[in-house]
């Protein structure tokens, strides 16, 4: 079963957003899947990590560019799966 936490630190840094999906963290800006914005690998989590991420919020609380960047993501996440 896939455990999924979403995260938003209020615009206190440009990855505002940091989904954690079991075991691993992504760290994303309002605009994940543009040129400019922010879609980075954060590693495993820690409970330092998580502590300065913010309040949790649902999935469906991120902006659009940042919900593209999370749908990215877990089709990679499944075709890693399924291969």
């Amino acid at each position: 079963m896939r455990r999924l936490n979403v995260y938003d630190n209020g615009g206190k840094t440009a990855d505002r957003y940091t989904v954690v999906l079991n075991d691993d963290q992504w760290l994303l800006s309002h605009d994940a899947n543009m040129p400019n914005g922010v879609c980075m690998y954060g590693g495993k989590p820690s409970a330092e990590s998580i502590a300065r991420s913010g309040r949790k919020i649902t999935l469906g609380d991120l902006p659009k560019g940042a919900l593209l960047a999370v749908i990215s993501i877990f089709e990679e996440e499944l075709s890693n799966v399924c291969a």
